[in-house]
């Protein structure tokens, strides 16, 4: 039995009247079911949520929940490109949707952050870089189509140096440098800015911030 507390903060949040991140939401089903949800399929998820909270929830908040249940039970978020680039679109609150516009950056750097967060020691994985050489190309790709040369510290991706133009005088590089540093700094600005909201998010359902990590590595 869940207690009113939790009901009354979670049914917002499950039923998609307010916009959840999916460890809140991961957050609402490990206080209301314990380490077990862990365990469940899609389908004994949602029907424990409406049996205990009396809502559906939407097509969206199910994907986000599912992609980081998924990405933090298995080792998918790390070798399969696929998989990896609709749990950067569900964490993101797009869903899951076949043939869409790649992520922007500001997007990319939230759900490996978020990642992160849920899964800071992923089994098997290298602790410096636990992503396999086709996701960092991913983000490359991602980080050169918006002119990233240099990547936020909140993508593990490899930081190239701005190239060669013989149009550019020497003593201006360090002015590009400059500019293209603070692109990286303004998406680790708004990844912190998301942190906040998160943490505040956990608060509402009775998360501190310091058994954050605990709730999300239960299991």
């Amino acid at each position: 039995m869940i207690t009113r507390e939790l009901h009354t903060a979670g049914v917002p949040l499950l039923n998609g009247e307010q916009d959840a991140f999916a460890t809140t939401l991961l957050g609402i089903l490990l206080k209301a079911f314990g380490p077990q949800v862990l365990e469940w399929d899609g389908i004994t998820i949602q029907l424990e949520v409406k049996d205990e909270f009396a809502v559906e929830m939407p097509r969206r908040v199910y994907d986000r929940l599912m992609s980081l249940l998924t990405a933090i039970t298995t080792d998918r978020p790390y070798v399969d490109v696929a998989f990896f680039d609709e749990m950067v679109s569900s964490l993101c609150g797009r869903g899951v949707i076949l043939e869409q516009d790649p992520p922007s950056v500001e997007d990319l750097a939230w759900a490996v952050t978020e990642l992160r967060l849920n899964d800071p020691e992923p089994a098997s994985r290298d602790a410096e870089q636990p992503f396999d050489r086709n996701i960092q190309k991913y983000m490359r790709v991602v980080l050169d189509d918006e002119g990233f040369t240099i990547a936020p510290d909140a993508l593990p991706a490899a930081t190239r140096t701005p190239g060669h133009d013989e149009n550019v005088l020497p003593e201006d590089y360090q002015a590009i440098w400059e500019s293209h540093q603070e692109m990286a700094n303004a998406i680790d600005q708004t990844v912190i800015q998301r942190l906040g909201l998160l943490f505040d998010q956990l608060r509402s359902i009775g998360v501190e911030r310091a058994s954050l990590e605990d709730t999300a590595q239960v299991g």
